[in-house]
């Protein structure tokens, strides 16, 4: 098994995070499987930026996130970052 992860979790491992980020101050590291995000697996990078920019795009400000970090398996809502270029929206 690599990272020491069991072979029978399926998902993302996430490799490196961003410590300003929501994910890191909800307490996700690296090491951490993103198992599924908004309640669909993930086997994939590609799969991941999919579920996220549809998210994005329905309006959505955070994703849900099934984690597994060897000791359990926990759901994390993570805010997603509004894309530097666009403005905010006028309500």
């Amino acid at each position: 098994a690599m990272h020491g992860i069991d072979d029978a979790v399926n998902g993302l491992i996430i490799l490196d995070i961003d410590m300003n980020s929501d994910a890191a101050k909800k307490g996700i590291t690296k090491g951490d499987v993103i198992v599924d995000i908004n309640q669909r697996n993930v086997q994939s990078v590609k799969q991941a930026q999919s579920i996220i920019a549809k998210a994005k795009q329905n309006g959505r400000d955070k994703v849900l996130l099934l984690i597994n970090n060897q000791a359990n398996i926990t759901f994390v809502a993570v805010k997603l970052k509004a894309p530097e270029n666009e403005k905010q929206k006028a309500e």
